[in-house]
This record gives C-alpha cells, sequence and structure tokens, in this order.
C-alpha cells in the first residue's frame, strides 16, 4: 500500500509519483487541510443527518496528505480506479468517491 509516510522517506518516488517535491507537497496538503476540514464540517452537520457527528465509517485514507497522495498520482498517470484500488487498498468504488470529493468544484 502507498502511503505519504513512506513516500516521504523517499523523495524521489514523491516527485516521480506525484510530480511534486517534499516542499510543494507539504505546502500544497497545508492549504488543502482547511478546505477539506470546512466541507466535512459542513456534510456532517447538514440538518437530515440520522446519525451524530462521528458515528458512522471512518476515511481508510486517514490523512489528508493521504487524500491528496491519492488525487496526485490519479492526476498524474490517469489509471484506471482498480489499479488506485490495488495501489491504496481501497475498493475501486470508494476511490471514485474520493477523487469526486476531492476535485475542485468550479
Amino acid at each position: 500500500m502507498i502511503t505519504y509516510q513512506k513516500l516521504f522517506n523517499n523523495p524521489a518516488k514523491l516527485l516521480r509519483f506525484t510530480g511534486l517535491n517534499i516542499f510543494q507537497f507539504q505546502v500544497l496538503s497545508s492549504r488543502l487541510k482547511p478546505l477539506w476540514e470546512k466541507e466535512e464540517e459542513k456534510r456532517l452537520s447538514r440538518k437530515n443527518r440520522i446519525r451524530a457527528i462521528g458515528g458512522g465509517r471512518k476515511y481508510h485514507l486517514s490523512t489528508i496528505e493521504d487524500k491528496l497522495l491519492l488525487i496526485l498520482v490519479f492526476y498524474r498517470t490517469y489509471c484506471i480506479y482498480e489499479i488506485l484500488g490495488w495501489m491504496f487498498n481501497l475498493n475501486p468504488s470508494n476511490v471514485c468517491r474520493m477523487i469526486k470529493k476531492l476535485i475542485p468544484k468550479v
């Protein structure tokens, strides 16, 4: 399974997988984190929500860095969800959902 922590220890592979060096990746993840948290708070506090906040399944990719790594590898390779699922130990449908959440809304 590919994780940010594994690629952080090997900067050359991080560059090959994402096209970004460690500094660029960290800057991008620090900018993305507040946006992600704001959207998650908005999603979790909707009025018709049945479960309490904190209920339900947790994301398999728990850190924002791993989520960012997924979308960057997708943009870099445009490989099918099956392959991304195998690389990140996710079901292809979960890969699809995560990519849809991470793609900027215009």
